[in-house]
């Protein structure tokens, strides 16, 4: 098996390595380092906005994410990330629907891996793309086994170009960071990075990161993700997994979106190695709660009650109500 030799680990730059985001520093080495001027600061005058048409927007999941788009893939331990976005480049290369989304077209996909050796990352592409039936993904997939080597991101970007790549994966987030995760300071120079990225190339940038220590279900989509809160204020869309009350091998996907309307959670279901969209699975996530079962039976017979009807059915206060609805996907 030959390999292209695109280079895009190098020994570390020579900067303070314990420096905050340092390895970062590399994307920017091209460039010349300023504060903002009247040169670099790119001001429009309101009139044309709203005189003219904005231009098209060009989605890569259709009411998800554009290219362009910073996008963050975030699940508890051993739910799968992985095999998920693995699952999504094969779909985006191939141009086929991943799951409950619609891909609008055929995309030439990044996934820069830092974790599994090499020869498994081979094994596992090869058991996913037959698992989904063959479909033609071309030379459209490129796959960067990145363990061991210091990532240097304007080579990535470099590589990207040459490639014409539009969608660029990192998995994991932790793997290519440096600093204290729960740092804003220190997790700002990587985000700042993926910005940087995503203009140069123009492609979308995704993210693949792990929750914090505790029950996923607990919190809210905005608080999910390990580390400091700068995350989950920097993306353009969020995709959740959460694992399934009933069922060990479904995870409930959800969305955050900061340019789409809200999109309701669904199922997938883990079965002769991939996800299938399942029709059947109820969207119902954490370890049973004391209302829980009054809670379903009610709302299946009342599915407009009030918070008010509901707590007082089912002996509770409007506060558990409501958080009962949440957690169950229902919308206030």
């Amino acid at each position: 098996m030959t390999c292209n030799r695109d280079t895009i680990g190098t020994e570390p730059p020579a900067v303070d390595p314990s420096a905050p985001g340092s390895l970062f520093t590399a994307f920017d080495s091209d460039a010349e380092q300023q504060a903002p001027t009247d040169t670099t600061l790119c001001v429009v005058n309101a009139a044309g906005y709203i005189t003219t048409d904005p231009p098209e927007h060009d989605p890569v999941l259709e009411g998800v994410f554009d290219l362009g788009d910073k996008v963050a893939i975030l699940a508890p331990s051993k739910m799968r990330k992985s095999f998920f976005i693995m699952q999504g480049a094969i779909h985006l290369a191939s141009g086929t629907d991943f799951l409950h989304w619609s891909t609008v077209r055929q995309f030439r996909v990044m996934i820069i891996q830092m974790e599994i050796k090499a020869g498994h990352y081979h094994r596992r592409i090869r058991r996913m793309h037959d698992a989904l039936g063959k479909p033609d993904i071309g030379d459209r997939l490129a796959i960067v086994n990145g363990r061991g080597i210091e990532l240097d991101m304007a080579a990535v970007a470099r590589v990207a170009q040459r490639h014409k790549t539009e969608i660029i994966i990192f998995d994991p987030l932790y793997k290519i960071a440096t600093g204290d995760e729960n740092s804003a300071a220190d997790m700002k120079p990587v985000l700042a990075s993926f910005d940087r990225l995503a203009e140069a190339t123009s492609a979308a940038v995704c993210f693949v990161h792990h929750d914090a220590k505790g029950a996923a279900s607990e919190r809210d989509t905005r608080d999910r993700g390990a580390g400091s809160g700068v995350l989950a204020r920097d993306y353009d869309a969020c995709i959740t997994l959460t694992a399934h009350r009933d069922n060990p091998d479904t995870a409930v996907v959800n969305t955050l979106l900061r340019n789409y309307p809200p999109r309701d959670p669904f199922c997938a279901t883990w079965d002769e190695g991939c996800f299938s969209y399942d029709y059947d699975a109820a969207v119902v996530t954490g370890k049973p709660g004391k209302y829980d079962d009054s809670f379903r039976r009610f709302i299946t017979e009342n599915p407009a009650a009030s918070l008010l009807d509901i707590a007082v059915a089912i002996g509770c206060d409007k506060s558990p109500a409501s958080s009962l609805k949440k957690r169950m996907g229902l919308h206030e």
